[in-house]
């Protein structure tokens, strides 16, 4: 994954296949899901700054 820190778009390198990704804050809350497939990067500029 990269970059790191992330700004936007979060590029994941995967093979082929089905993927969940999930994001947790520091309380170990989820706030962040998507499902991967062919699309290998992850809009994440709704995150707050920081996450």
């Amino acid at each position: 994954m990269y970059p790191n820190p992330v700004r936007d778009n979060l590029f994941v390198n995967v093979e082929d296949g089905n993927y969940d990704v999930y994001i947790y804050n520091y309380l170990g809350k989820q706030i962040f899901k998507e499902h991967l497939t062919t699309i290998n990067f992850l809009n994440l500029n709704e995150l707050k700054k920081g996450v």
